[in-house]
């Protein structure tokens, strides 16, 4: 049977041109009668073939065939050096593949475990080890899961009407959000088309379509359920804990702890040597620890983005011995940041403390105006934020751990550089230099003769040019706006509802720390992070659209019986 999708398709098509003049149907003969033959029922009329023709067939199987051998030859030739467009015939096959298929339900099971999956690898193993099997090309973690993951989200959104609706109806709590997830997926496309090296970025889009987007709608629909945010939370406190043991463990070795022990049948990227001998600080010559991730920065920022979620298990709706886990964790995470020797780290701490100290002092001064303590703590809170900021200037150690001293000045000295270079740019070519390009395009260079660029502000503008970068910042900023202003209010939020206050948070340390940091090894939490807020949202709207229903009712006059 044909799919209605398929036979609607088909007579629409049919219908548009087959009204016009000499649109006819192309596959039928001049003269053909269309009309079936008399004294036959229509129900066991045989339809006729009016697009297959024996001559024509015999043209589509040669086209087919020289397409083939085309494709087979260049693949052998240019394989592995260039891969990446070989795929896109087999892409698009498959979501032709996808759409057609009939209507069904949708794997919530397997997209939940996916999606768990998926970011517990991402951070508690380290990226840069792969399986290697013969014949086949390196397998991830993150390949197993997010590629997976990502077909499942493309097939439920086809054959699911249910999904559709539920997605869509939760996006509509913030319809400007999600509008900017796609319009932003939609520069990144467009962008290759001014690469100076078109099959680099199509590799960089492929990650940023599955790790960024995709993990955007997929976490839009995996935390409306209630109780996944609590697990989530818990998870990326567990792993905060995980990279911090290693971190601490590596500190006394001065390696990572599995440098000499990798079995054979890992392949072991080309740069992963220098991540497994660490780095250094080249002015103190001491060990900079990074744990599972790439670069120190990077653990440094994941600790940084992590510590909101812990003290979120601080609050009084949890148990004793959760808080005092939590009490806890806080003093490991800073010193694992500290021996990271990562300035952004700590100041990301910072934003989090002072942002903790404000939201719990108003939030409680709203819900308890007559108690003297808060009201104390918003009214002192500008010398208390004075204070702190303070000390990072007039404490020597505290001033050399946030803003550096000799050994950190080339770094702040080579950012500056890197403005200077990048803005320029960004003003002279507004459209961009395509996905991928930012380093590249900017043309900075350490000590070593590698090109590195620090700032994410001018990796943005380099990459998807101003509209690009207006988006994107658009879209954090209106995440920040959206959770920090339900984190200020007197609203009463529930045990989930309550995870907006980190999430407000951890956005401010991620806006703030992208201004001297332009890895990417963190961004797919921020976008799972935009769609908690999503799913929160809508979830805390219904709830206050049933009480006042609940309240509503009560109030009703009651009839006589």
């Amino acid at each position: 049977m044909t799919d209605g999708r398929i036979a609607g398709a088909y007579h629409q098509a049919r219908g548009l041109f087959g009204s016009r003049p000499g649109f006819g149907n192309p596959f039928r003969r001049s003269g053909q009668d269309a009309v079936k033959p008399p004294g036959i029922l229509k129900p066991f009329a045989k339809t006729p073939r009016r697009w297959y023709r024996p001559s024509r067939s015999w043209l589509l199987v040669s086209l087919l065939l020289l397409f083939c051998l085309i494709y087979g030859f260049a693949f052998a030739i240019l394989a592995p050096f260039i891969v990446v467009p070989f795929a896109i015939p087999i892409l698009l096959l498959l979501l032709l593949v996808i759409w057609a298929m009939p209507d069904a339900a949708t794997p919530a099971k397997t997209v939940n475990f996916l999606f768990f999956a998926f970011f517990i690898g991402l951070i508690a193993w380290p990226n840069y080890l792969s399986i290697s099997l013969p014949g086949l090309p390196w397998i991830s973690i993150i390949r197993l899961t997010v590629f997976p993951m990502t077909l499942i989200l493309l097939y439920a959104t086809s054959v699911s009407g249910e999904f559709r609706e539920t997605l869509m109806r939760t996006m509509s709590s913030t319809p400007l959000l999600w509008k900017a997830v796609a319009v932003l997926a939609c520069i990144e496309t467009l962008s290759v088309a001014v690469s100076s090296n078109p099959f680099f970025s199509v590799g960089k889009l492929v990650v940023a379509q599955t790790q960024w987007t995709a993990i955007f709608f997929v976490s839009c629909y995996v935390f409306l359920t209630p109780g996944r945010a609590t697990k989530w939370a818990l998870c990326i406190w567990g792993l905060g804990l995980w990279v911090s043991v290693i971190g601490i463990w590596e500190d006394r070795l001065g390696y990572v702890p599995w440098r000499n022990h990798i079995p054979s049948f890992f392949a072991i990227d080309p740069m992963a040597e220098a991540f497994m001998a660490g780095q250094q600080r080249s002015a103190l010559g001491t060990h900079r620890v990074q744990s599972t991730f790439t670069t120190s920065l990077g653990l440094s920022e994941f600790l940084a983005l992590t510590l909101p979620f812990v003290l979120h298990f601080l609050g009084k709706g949890f148990r004793w011995w959760m808080r005092a886990a939590a009490a806890l964790t806080i003093p490991v995470v800073i010193y694992t940041i500290v021996i990271s020797q990562s300035r952004l780290g700590l100041v990301g701490s910072l934003v989090t403390i002072l942002s903790f100290i404000l939201i719990w002092a108003v939030r409680n001064r709203r819900l308890e105006p007559r108690n003297p303590f808060w009201t104390g703590i918003v009214a002192a809170y500008p010398v208390i934020f004075g204070a702190i900021v303070a000390s990072t200037f007039l404490v020597g150690r505290i001033h050399a751990r946030v803003w550096g001293n000799g050994p950190q000045q080339f770094s702040d000295q080579s950012r500056v550089e890197q403005y200077h270079l990048g803005i320029p740019k960004i003003l002279t070519h507004p459209w961009g230099y395509g996905i991928g390009m930012g380093s590249e395009s900017l043309g900075f260079a350490d000590n070593g003769g590698f090109g590195t660029i620090d700032s994410y502000y001018i990796l943005i503008g380099l990459e998807y040019g101003v509209v690009g970068f207006l988006i994107y910042y658009g879209m954090i900023l209106l995440g920040l706006y959206e959770a920090g202003r339900r984190s200020l209010s007197s609203h009463t939020l529930n045990s989930e509802s309550s995870l907006l206050i980190p999430i407000a948070v951890t956005l401010l340390n991620f806006v703030v720390i992208k201004s001297v940091f332009a890895q990417q090894d963190n961004h797919s939490i921020i976008f799972m992070v935009l769609g908690m807020l999503v799913a929160l949202i809508w979830r805390d709207q219904n709830q206050m659209k049933s009480e006042s229903a609940t309240t509503a009712n009560r109030l009703k006059p009651q009839g006589r019986r």
